[in-house]
């Protein structure tokens, strides 16, 4: 699973991917709200995070803040969101993607996942800093 930075920026910035999230129990996600660690003897603010029971109630209860929490999905969570059920669908839609982009640009497959999911869904490319329509 990639809890980069870079990958956290990107899910961040698929607004409507974020919408998309139908919190459960198992899922990761950024928590912006957190104050973490030290980084060079700094306070560093954000935490992974997975929902568990406790997340779970919070969000049933009115509790859970979504705007500061960024949903990172994980590669089967992408593929339920395109409705890719077989096996052979999955390699279909990635040989399909990768035979116009360069795989090579992808630091993991939930990234790569990622630009998929935003590029047939909603028609957008990562054009390094935005989602921008393709």
């Amino acid at each position: 699973m990639d809890f980069s930075d870079l990958n956290v920026n990107k899910c961040e910035k698929a607004k409507q991917l974020q919408q998309k999230w139908d919190i459960v129990i198992g899922d990761y996600y950024f928590d912006k709200s957190t104050t973490y660690g030290r980084k060079g003897g700094l306070a560093t603010t954000g935490a992974v995070c997975v929902v568990d029971e406790k997340i779970l109630i919070d969000v049933m209860q009115g509790d859970f803040v979504r705007s500061k929490s960024i949903w990172l999905p994980r590669q089967d969570q992408f593929q339920r969101l395109m409705n890719l059920n077989a096996p052979i669908e999955v390699i279909n839609k990635i040989n399909s993607f990768t035979d116009n982009n360069d795989p090579q640009g992808f630091a993991s497959m939930e990234q790569l996942w990622l630009a998929i999911y935003m590029r047939y869904e909603f028609n957008k490319l990562w054009d390094g800093n935005f989602w921008i329509v393709g």
